[in-house]
């Protein structure tokens, strides 16, 4: 979010207490950034919101923009899919985004949701235990 800031862009992190997460850091730091950037970039700005309920944390990420139609919710998660298909220069992108953040969210035991927001935008929650299972590769 500091890099965002730094650069001019509108990202505001509502004031919490901080949530410590056992997971990949590198992975969880991509969603993050990937969230915030479909934000940024499909609706102007990123209000985050990050709260703690029992074992899990929950991240919100409100946004200004057009929001997702209901019936292409889901399907926005599967690779190389885009709402809006001419890749040009303010939208550009494969379509891995989601894709990848979604992959990153359910390695660590978590689930994500979009919705709509009445008064305009879109909401994106993601919500992880606090202390991840995530399976390690065995070897041999």
């Amino acid at each position: 979010m500091d890099d965002q800031t730094d650069i001019g862009n509108d990202v505001t992190p509502q004031e919490g207490d901080p949530i410590v997460l056992s997971g990949d850091a590198t992975a969880l730091r991509r969603m993050l950034v990937n969230l915030v950037e479909n934000a940024l970039k499909y609706g102007e700005r990123a209000r985050l919101r990050l709260k703690r309920q029992a074992q899990d944390c929950t991240l919100e990420i409100d946004d200004d923009g057009p929001g997702i139609p209901d019936s292409q919710q889901q399907t926005v998660f599967q690779p190389f899919y885009r709402i809006e298909t001419s890749r040009n220069r303010n939208t550009g992108g494969i379509g891995l985004g989601l894709a990848t953040v979604r992959a990153i969210v359910l390695d660590h035991g978590g689930s994500i949701g979009l919705r709509n927001r009445p008064e305009g935008g879109l909401r994106v929650t993601v919500t992880v235990p606090v202390e991840t299972t995530r399976e390690t590769p065995r070897a041999g």
